[in-house]
C-alpha cells in the first residue's frame, strides 16, 4: 500500500467489521465526516485491497 490508513479509515473499517449493514450516512454521522467522504474512503480501501469483499455467512 502506498498510503497509510489513517484514523478515519480505521473508524470506517471498524464500523464495517462490527455493523456491516450501516449505511454510508449512518457511518458518516458516527465518524464525523460527510457521506461523500465515507463513500470515497470505502472506494479507496476497496481499490487498495484493504477491503476485499462484502460477504454474508449463513
Amino acid at each position: 500500500m502506498n498510503e497509510e490508513i489513517d484514523n478515519i479509515d480505521r473508524k470506517i473499517i471498524s464500523i464495517l467489521l462490527n455493523e456491516g449493514r450501516k449505511s454510508f450516512n449512518e457511518i458518516s454521522l458516527i465518524v464525523g465526516v460527510s457521506t461523500g467522504t465515507v463513500a470515497n474512503r470505502i472506494k479507496k480501501l476497496l481499490k487498495k485491497g484493504v477491503i476485499k469483499k462484502f460477504t454474508v455467512d449463513l
